[in-house]
């Protein structure tokens, strides 16, 4: 999936310009909340009901 580390790219570049933070610090935090995402998509949806 060579397409999510342009879209994290380009995320943290919006999150630096709204932020002032560091790139890189943005980047680390984009990329922590994809991994998290990964791990609840990965629990919940082995046929939980909605």
């Amino acid at each position: 999936m060579p397409k999510s580390g342009g879209k994290e790219k380009r995320l943290a570049r919006e999150r630096q310009a709204a932020t002032g933070k560091p790139y890189t610090v943005c980047l680390a935090e984009i990329r922590a909340e994809y991994e998290s995402q990964k791990a609840e998509q990965g629990t919940t949806s082995k046929g939980d009901a909605q």
